[in-house]
């Protein structure tokens, strides 16, 4: 279903960035 692929990718943006984030202020 190219829908639920398409929000997974976006989750993927989003999310990847966000924690990145957050582990470059705890460190």
């Amino acid at each position: 279903y190219a829908a639920r692929r398409f929000v997974a990718v976006v989750v993927v943006f989003v999310l990847v960035p966000a924690l990145r984030a957050g582990l470059v202020c705890e460190g």
